[in-house]
């Protein structure tokens, strides 16, 4: 419960102090650089660039070796996105996986599961959160990363043992 409450916390805190009296942003850090902020006071480094907009984190991962986090920014919202390893054809795919995606997005308090359809008729799959980044502190963006690394690295274990990955 702690946790909880800290990220909450955090992102009242941040919403709060990021509006002025009279009700407009302050001018803290925008987009990116409030992004790499929060990385640098977690002691994260920045792995990889994606243009001006976008950086991605890597984390450790026992079955993938690296789950890699891509964080992309407009001036207030950020979007963390994390993908699983597993690709399926679209047109066999397990209506179990579908429903597992489907209870998981209800029960998920930061990410929802998206697939995502190529061209060539392959299905990946992605979590991706919004987020205010005026609202978030370094717990929370921790937080938000970390539980998505974990999700995604659950959802993998379970295509494993389906003989899916």
């Amino acid at each position: 419960m702690g946790l909880f409450n800290e990220v909450v916390k955090g992102f009242v805190n941040g919403f709060v102090a990021g509006v002025t009296d009279n009700g407009s942003v302050s001018q803290s850090p925008c987009g990116l650089a409030a992004i790499e902020q929060l990385c640098r006071e977690l002691g994260w480094s920045v792995d990889e660039r994606v243009g001006e907009h976008g950086i991605v984190l890597h984390f450790r991962d026992p079955l993938v070796n690296v789950r890699k986090v891509l964080v992309t920014c407009g001036e207030s919202i950020a979007s963390v996105s994390t993908f699983s390893a597993a690709t399926l054809s679209s047109s066999r795919m397990p209506q179990e996986v579908l429903g597992y995606l489907l209870v998981r997005n209800h029960e998920l308090t930061t990410a929802a599961w998206r697939v995502l359809a190529s061209d060539d008729g392959s299905a990946s799959f992605a979590l991706a959160y919004c987020a205010f980044i005026g609202g978030m502190n370094a717990a929370t963006f921790k937080y938000i990363c970390e539980t998505q690394v974990k999700e995604a690295n659950a959802f993998d274990t379970k295509m494993k043992a389906a003989g899916l990955l």
